[in-house]
C-alpha cells in the first residue's frame, strides 16, 4: 500500500510538472522563433562582412588603377615627391576612388594625332593646377628662407608649407619639360584654340571681316575633310588588295 501511494504521489508530481499540450506548441513555437532569430542574425553579420570584403576589393582595385605606372618614363624620385605631396593634399577613399578621374581617359583611344593633342591639352591644365596651388600656399616669412638658404636643407616636417611648396616646384618642372620636348606642336595648336574663345562676337568690324573670311575658310575646311576622306579609302583599298585570295 506504501508503494502504491508513493507511486501515486510521483504520478501527481509528473503530470503537474509536464507540460500540457498548449506548453508544448508554445515551447516548440519559442525554439523555433529563437532559431529563425539566431539563423537571421547569422545571416545579416553574413552580409555585412560580404559588403566589407567587396568594398576593400573595390578599394584595392581603384588604388591599383590609380597608382598603376610603367615605371619606364616616371623616376622614383618624381614618385616619392608625389607620395608626400599625396600625405598633404590626403582626401578620404571615398572620395578618392568615386569612380569619376579629373582627366577622362576617353580621348585616349583614338587615334595618335588625337591623343597627342589631348595630352597636351592635359600637361597645360596640369601646369596651370600646379600654379594654382603654388598660389595657395602661405609665402614663406624672410627669416625662414635665410635660414633655410644658410642651412641648405629645411628644418621643417615633412608636411611644412616649405616641402610642399618645393615638391610642386620639382613636379612642375618635370611637366613643363615634358611639355616642351615632346609636345610643342600640341600646345601652340591649343592656344590658338584657346585664342578662337576670345574673339568679340558682338564687334561690328569682327563680323564684318569674318564674313569676308568664311570662303576661304569654308573652302580650306572642305578640302581638309576630303584629303582625310580619300586617305581612309586609299587604306581600304590596300588592305583589301593585301588579303589573301583577293
Amino acid at each position: 500500500m506504501g508503494h502504491q501511494r508513493a507511486r501515486n504521489t510521483t504520478g501527481r508530481q509528473d503530470r503537474r510538472f509536464a507540460p500540457t499540450g498548449i506548453e508544448k506548441n508554445q515551447i516548440s513555437h519559442q525554439d523555433r522563433a529563437g532559431n529563425q532569430t539566431d539563423s537571421s542574425t547569422g545571416t545579416k553579420r553574413s552580409y555585412i562582412m560580404i559588403l566589407a570584403v567587396m568594398r576593400t576589393v573595390v578599394y584595392l582595385c581603384m588604388w591599383l588603377s590609380v597608382h598603376r605606372v610603367s615605371g619606364t618614363y616616371v623616376p622614383q624620385e618624381m614618385n616619392r615627391t608625389l607620395q608626400n605631396l599625396r600625405q598633404h593634399y590626403k582626401i578620404s577613399n571615398q572620395d578618392l576612388f568615386d569612380g569619376q578621374h579629373v582627366f577622362p581617359r576617353e580621348p585616349l583611344k583614338g587615334k595618335m594625332e588625337s591623343k597627342m593633342l589631348f595630352m597636351g591639352g592635359v600637361l597645360e591644365a596640369y601646369e596651370k593646377l600646379f600654379g594654382h596651388m603654388l598660389r595657395q600656399l602661405p609665402t614663406p616669412s624672410p627669416q625662414l628662407a635665410i635660414s633655410k638658404d644658410k642651412a641648405g636643407t629645411s628644418t621643417a616636417g615633412p608636411s611644412a608649407s616649405g616641402d610642399v611648396r618645393s615638391n610642386l616646384m620639382k613636379v612642375l618642372q618635370k611637366i613643363k619639360e615634358l611639355k616642351r620636348h615632346r609636345y610643342q606642336e600640341q600646345v601652340k595648336l591649343l592656344q590658338g584654340l584657346q585664342n578662337l574663345k576670345h574673339i568679340e562676337m558682338d564687334n561690328l568690324k569682327i563680323q564684318s571681316k569674318a564674313l569676308w573670311e568664311l570662303p576661304w575658310i569654308y573652302e580650306e575646311a572642305s578640302s581638309l575633310a576630303d584629303n582625310v576622306m580619300r586617305r581612309k579609302r586609299r587604306r581600304r583599298q590596300t588592305r583589301t588588295k593585301t588579303r589573301p585570295g583577293v
